[in-house]
């Protein structure tokens, strides 16, 4: 024990110098130092800053393991705890280098690509586009920090010209470098700005440490207490499927007598036979009972009221049903599709609407994942819209005409969920006087109604992740219409003809021709961003920098930027 103690002393009585020191007890330190002297008693004056060091040095290896194995979560978490809100809110230096490190841990998944990756590349850079969105943006305005807002919009950043550096091996150890001089300086000025003695930390160490404990305790017996609830109702559970079980067995008895009397040819009375099923077991044939009331009150449901006679729900499913070769429930469908693709061309506008609703919700309604793509590839394998053959265009194309509003509505709702998939797309690319059709009513304003835009922009901007037809958009003047509504745009479109309007006018604009189109009106095109931003619209945010990012990678438009920045200095 002793040995122990000795190998402690020295920096137990500099602790209760310090805290003696502290509290101004002048006398007291006096005669303690005079006491320890006497009696051979060490007091260890360094204490203090070996103890400060060892900390500052265990927190930057947890900071080092966290960096150095890509665990954004954990890195960001400590990053948070340790440095204090004032330095990291505003120091500029701080706020620097925590970007460089969100970067860092962007690429980790691409630099380190293996197995063993902690996040996806994917999900990497949705937490960099999440940050840009939130904390970052405030440094959008900063030239050196500019590029790295178009990354998540880059599929391969090793190979890109402006992002090859970060691949480079000095990148990550000159990062490091910054990150260690910076964690000595800020986590040991913190330690040193600590006005509470080190006895008074112990202590509070020690009482946090029991309150903890209590904590944990109160938690546990309150699990405890919910576990003894749950077994307590399900015990009263199982006492009434016990009673229900019997009661079935009644029931099933009385039947099967009733099913051998009527083998053997018996006269059966069948309302003798559900009154007694009902008394053994009321709850089971209530529902029952109740429903054959409903229908001996209104025996027949007319099949041309769609809207008071029947849900839409069931609406849909009787059209299922209707072209359906057999049905075992709501998701499992095998529909007809002959004559489904003869109804759409011959049926009236009402039915054709009502059967697009319903192949949408059956697309939709489906759960994600196999469910969902068997549904998917059936519409594609049968060729649903007519987009395989020419000779069938006729199909989808003469509804996109149709004076109906609401069939021209439901065609729309109907493509934008259906090209919302990949595979979809391919199929409708195969049709390309679609997309001339829905470029032609949106360039020409024969789209009236702000539903009618809202699908076509969004059916357009997803069609544009294909190479051909963003081809076809940029020579048919999208861009200019594109420009022109979205100066528009609080006037004329809604926050999701917005947001995909933005969306496609970026995609456009990452090709060639597409920011080609923008040199001649390169200014109107810079206000229209520079508006835009100021919207302050988190949706829309990704896709105005993204544009920006591509535009100003051209030379003529790059020098209108730097004009229109003088004029406003001089303003």
């Amino acid at each position: 024990m002793s040995g122990s103690l000795s190998s402690v002393e020295g920096e137990l009585n500099a602790i209760v110098k310090e805290y003696l020191e502290l509290s101004g007890l002048e006398d007291s330190v006096r005669c303690f130092e005079e006491e320890c002297q006497r009696l051979g008693k060490p007091i260890q004056d360094s204490a203090g800053t070996f103890q400060k060091d060892g900390r500052v040095r265990k927190i930057q290896n947890e900071l080092f393991q966290h960096f150095d194995e890509g665990r954004r979560v954990e890195f960001f978490s400590a990053w948070d705890s340790y440095i204090s809100p004032e330095v990291r809110e505003g120091d500029s230096y701080c706020q620097k280098l925590e970007f460089q490190l969100h970067v860092h841990f962007a690429v980790f998944p691409i630099r380190k690509s293996n197995k063993d990756v902690i996040e996806k590349s994917d999900e990497a850079m949705f937490h960099f586009r999440y940050y840009l969105d939130t904390q970052g943006s405030c440094l959008s305005q900063i030239p050196e920090f500019l590029t790295y807002y178009a990354l998540p919009f880059v599929s391969t950043p090793q190979s890109h010209q402006s992002f090859k550096h970060l691949f480079e091996e000095s990148w990550v150890p000159e990062l490091r470098n910054r990150l260690e001089t910076f964690l000595w300086e800020a986590i040991k000025e913190t330690t040193q700005n600590s006005p509470q003695p080190r006895l008074v930390q112990l202590y509070q160490c020690n009482d946090l440490a029991l309150s903890d404990a209590r904590s944990e305790a109160q938690s546990a017996e309150r699990r405890l207490q919910d576990s003894e609830r749950r077994c307590m109702v399900q015990a009263r559970h199982l006492v009434k499927l016990q009673d229900d079980c019997e009661k079935l067995m009644k029931v099933t008895a009385e039947l099967i007598t009733a099913l051998e009397a009527a083998v053997k040819g018996d006269m059966i009375d069948l309302d003798k036979v559900l009154s007694t099923c009902c008394q053994n077991f009321p709850d089971l044939f209530k529902f029952h009972h109740k429903n054959r009331t409903s229908s001996d009150r209104d025996p027949t449901v007319s099949s041309g009221s769609y809207t008071n006679s029947a849900s839409r729900a069931q609406l849909m499913k009787d059209f299922l049903q209707q072209h359906s070769m057999e049905l075992s429930d709501s998701t499992h469908v095998c529909l007809d599709f002959s004559k489904m693709k003869t109804d759409l061309v011959v049926q009236d506008a009402r039915s054709k609407t009502l059967l697009l609703q319903a192949l949408r919700w059956r697309l939709t309604k489906t759960q994600p994942g196999e469910e969902r793509d068997a549904v998917l590839s059936s519409y594609i394998n049968n060729d649903l819209l007519g987009c395989e053959q020419p000779s069938q265009y006729r199909r989808v194309l003469h509804m996109m005409r149709s004076p109906n509003k609401n069939l021209h509505q439901a065609l729309l709702r109907f493509l934008n969920a259906f090209a919302s998939f990949s595979s979809a797309r391919t199929y409708l690319c195969k049709c390309p006087q679609l997309l001339a059709i829905l470029q032609d009513n949106l360039i020409n304003n024969r789209v009236k109604d702000s539903i009618s835009q809202d699908m076509t922009l969004g059916i357009m901007q997803k069609l544009s992740l294909r190479h051909s037809l963003q081809t076809t958009m940029i020579a048919g003047g999208v861009v200019e219409w594109l420009v022109n509504t979205l100066g528009k745009a609080t006037e004329t479109l809604s926050d999701y003809g917005l947001e995909y309007g933005v969306a496609l006018l970026m995609n456009l604009c990452l090709r060639t021709a597409g920011k080609k189109r923008c040199i001649d009106m390169a200014q109107r095109i810079l206000q229209l961003l520079v508006d835009l931003l100021k919207l302050q619209n988190s949706e829309i945010l990704p896709y105005v920098n993204g544009t920006l990012y591509s535009l100003l990678s051209v030379p003529e438009i790059k020098n209108k930027a730097q004009e229109m920045k003088k004029v406003v200095v001089i303003s």
